[in-house]
């Protein structure tokens, strides 16, 4: 079916192929599902600015000329929250994960999500939905792309952006989760000047989008001198083939063949086809798309809300802030303290006590008395009372009931909400700076429902980030990072490696074809790996710079000699003008020998020391029984060696008793033999008999082997 353009507003169409039919029940669907709950936050928005009498009970007074006082301490408790999160804001940090990730380059991703931040003001988005959720349930920020330098280059940067108006963005009402990332699509409102409208699309009806659901009377709401415009994001999923290669490596085709077309082989495994969710977003009025679908970089809805407080009963999403509960004390706290200053400044106007003679003819004089002091007052004299004159009753004293209920109110707005005097800086039983700021700590227990809320945010808002980035910023260039101290450096990402381990000159650039450009290694590369996001609560690194310095400093005043060893680090921390000179100056006055640099090594940890030792045992161990194996052999080897000399002795000595034997006659019992100049060849010498018992191990090496 042709995609058409424009249409009425339809009741039922979300399994429509059509994608205005789609869009516009997508429209009534959540507004319907927030109608409530947008009614309510508006009147908690009202009664936070201050419109908090209920408006017979004001008419009434207004009427009789009557004090209408409004107390509004609700500010002070939203601000405990805010200003909080003004001194510690929660921050996304990217760490590796898998996939060639990096402990380098995930800290480029977080220098650069400072840089961001810092550059777009994201505190001010912050706060301010912080203060949204605070007052109405619901806030919310945006992050988006622009061209920052048109006239220089096409480049895109990150950008955050506030969301003022709590009411300007409407979810998909299925949408479970916290960050709502799971929604399949969210509106965004705008109002554009009608001039604006006009020039922007021509040829478009001026027709505002509806802010309410269709055929509720006072729901739908139409500017007088703009056009309610919306942004349309919505998820698409489409389908995609890709390659499974042998080491389970997922490539899409496209990039399957500019790989192959390069000249490298691929492995392939098998193929197959998956679905790809894609965001895409359209500009919208309230008869037609404005705009045709544009693709969205990342692969999530860049409206990050920040919840307050979500309550579902029976498939209803009851959503909240701090002002719905506290109305009733608020009010309360209003009309006693009203009544008590009525009370008050009544007494100098009490009624006077005279008889109707006494004013007989005076009547317009005696009733000025009550408006306007009067530096006379005249009277007739009374014939029936003849001493009598006009005297006022005696002034009434000021209920005590007043002061007391308005005392209660006001500990039942400080319960309800949770946040207690202590915590507002009221004075406590606590001395120490530590107790009182513990105290107030423990305080903030109360409301940090809603920090952790902003820190879901956060974290979504990182995962956003950490997902677009590569694709923002792909090109080789050079970008500018804040560290965790908020010291400025500059990285370069993304640039082609070089023979020789450096970033390639930009002649030699000028000579890679494309295809071959991709494929070469990247310094930097900030497409590869996988970055998982945490959060960090809690003190900002400014304020844990404070309490080291506070620490320290405390330390030097007990013992002076921690201000000789690390009085340059103490500097280092103090936040006043020509610190940091300061502490090099500091620095060169302390000895080289109690330098970081010229201190010995620190010792090892437990696990180490007790891994060391258990390898030295076992390899004292090993090196006793190589021993004892050793000793063993050689005892051995004597023996066998003793053996063999004692055999070969009783050899000799049956040879000899042969030789004896086999003799001619004449030549026994001790006949000398014969003359060896005669020829005849005489006995052998018999050897040297061995001693008894083992060979010294000194010796062994002197003895010859047997033949």
């Amino acid at each position: 079916m042709a995609e058409r353009t424009r249409g009425p507003i339809v009741e039922n169409g979300t399994d429509s192929d059509d994608p205005w039919e789609r869009a516009m029940a997508y429209v009534r669907e959540a507004w319907t599902a927030e109608t409530i709950n947008f009614d309510e936050a508006r009147d908690d928005q009202r009664f936070y600015a201050g419109d908090q009498w209920l408006p017979d009970a004001r008419l009434d007074r207004e009427n009789a000329n009557r004090p209408v006082i409004t107390i509004n301490r609700l500010p002070g408790f939203i601000h405990q929250v805010t200003n909080d999160i003004r001194k510690d804001t929660p921050a996304a940090k990217a760490v590796p994960s898998k996939d060639g990730a990096s402990e380098e380059v995930a800290e480029i991703f977080n220098g650069m999500i400072r840089s961001i931040q810092d550059k777009s003001n994201a505190k001010a988005a912050y706060v301010q939905a912080v203060e949204n959720a605070c007052v109405t349930g619901l806030g919310a920020f945006k992050i988006n792309t622009i061209v920052s330098n048109p006239m220089k280059s096409s480049e895109q940067e990150i950008v955050f952006e506030r969301i003022v108006d709590p009411f300007q963005v409407v979810w998909d009402p299925a949408c479970r989760k916290p960050d709502k990332s799971d929604a399949r699509y969210v509106f965004m409102f705008h109002d554009l000047p009608n001039e604006v409208f006009r020039k922007q699309f021509p040829d478009a009806a001026m027709s505002s989008m509806p802010t309410g659901p269709v055929g509720m009377t006072g729901l739908i709401w139409y500017a007088v001198a703009s056009t309610r415009v919306a942004e349309y994001w919505y998820k698409k999923t489409t389908k995609k083939k890709v390659l499974v290669l042998q080491d389970d490596t997922i490539l899409p085709v496209d990039e399957a063949l500019k790989i192959t077309e390069a000249g490298q082989v691929l492995d392939v495994k098998e193929k197959r086809t998956v679905e790809v969710t894609e965001v895409c977003m359209r500009l919208m009025s309230g008869s037609e798309f404005l705009t045709p679908e544009s693709p969205w970089a990342g692969k999530y809805i860049p409206i990050i809300p920040v919840i307050g407080e979500e309550i579902y009963i029976q498939g209803r999403c009851i959503r909240r802030g701090m002002v719905r509960d506290a109305k009733d004390a608020q009010r309360v706290y209003n009309y006693m303290r009203t009544a008590a200053v009525e009370a008050a400044a009544l007494q100098p106007k009490m009624p006077w006590i005279l008889t109707k003679d006494m004013i007989r003819g005076l009547e317009d004089h005696w009733g000025e008395m009550g408006r306007r002091n009067l530096p006379y007052a005249v009277y007739n004299v009374d014939k029936m009372a003849p001493g009598a004159k006009p005297e006022r009753a005696a002034p009434a004293l000021a209920q005590g009931g007043l002061d007391s209920q308005a005392q209660l109110a006001g500990q039942d707005l400080q319960a309800v909400i949770g946040i207690y005097n202590v915590s507002l800086g009221a004075p406590s039983e606590e001395t120490s700076g530590r107790a009182i700021l513990a105290r107030q700590k423990q305080g903030d227990t109360g409301t940090y429902n809603y920090v952790d809320n902003l820190a879901t945010a956060v974290r979504y808002a990182g995962i956003i980030l950490v997902d677009l980035i590569p694709k923002i910023y792909d090109t080789p260039r050079i970008v500018r990072t804040i560290g965790e101290d908020g010291s400025v450096d500059m990285a370069q990402i993304n640039h082609p490696e070089g023979p020789d381990g450096q970033p390639m000159p930009a002649g030699m650039m000028a000579h890679i074809e494309p295809e071959e450009m991709e494929a070469l290694k990247k310094i930097n590369d900030l497409s590869v790996g996988e970055y998982d996001v945490t959060v960090i609560t809690g003190p900002s690194f400014a304020t844990k710079r404070m309490e080291a310095a506070e620490t320290l400093s405390e330390l030097a005043t007990k013992n002076p000699k921690v201000m000789e060893l690390a009085g340059d680090i103490i500097l280092k921390n103090m936040d006043f003008p020509g610190a940091e000179e300061v502490a090099k100056r500091w620095e060169r006055t302390i000895p080289k020998n109690v330098m970081e640099d010229d201190l010995p090594p620190p010792p090892p940890p437990p696990e180490m020391i007790a891994d060391v030792e258990l390898k030295t045992a076992q390899a004292a161990k090993a090196r006793a029984d190589a021993q004892n194996t050793e000793a063993a052999t050689v005892e051995t080897a004597v023996g066998v060696i003793s053996m063999l000399q004692q055999m070969h002795g009783q050899i000799a000595q049956l040879t000899n008793t042969l030789n004896a034997m086999s003799a001619p006659p004449g030549t026994q019992d001790g006949a000398p033999p014969s003359s060896p100049a005669m020829g005849a060849p005489g006995p052998a010498p018999a050897p040297p008999q061995p001693q008894a018992g083992p060979v010294p191990s000194s010796q062994v090496g002197e003895l010859e082997p047997m033949q």
